[in-house]
């Protein structure tokens, strides 16, 4: 099933965004992407997803050096990683 989907998307030729309620920085973020895709190289699209993905990790390290100090935080986050 996971395979189908991935082909789905993969398919795709374009994307709608809802930008209807959205008035600051996540529309400001979808305008000017929406701006310079067509222009954008693959070197630049691929420096985008790693910046995105250390600083999702950079995230998650700042929430388990919390989490250290905090008890509380760190049964939080065991409890909702269990359920995933």
């Amino acid at each position: 099933k996971a395979e189908l989907i991935e082909a789905i998307e993969m398919s795709k030729t374009s994307i709608k965004i809802n930008l209807a309620e959205e008035n600051g920085y996540k529309r400001d973020l979808a305008l000017q992407f929406q701006r310079s895709f067509n222009d954008m190289d693959e070197e630049t699209a691929k420096h985008i997803i790693i910046i995105t993905i250390i600083a999702a990790l950079l995230f998650i390290a700042g929430a388990l050096c919390e989490a250290c100090i905090n008890p509380y935080i760190m049964k939080t986050i065991l409890n909702k990683v269990g359920n995933i």
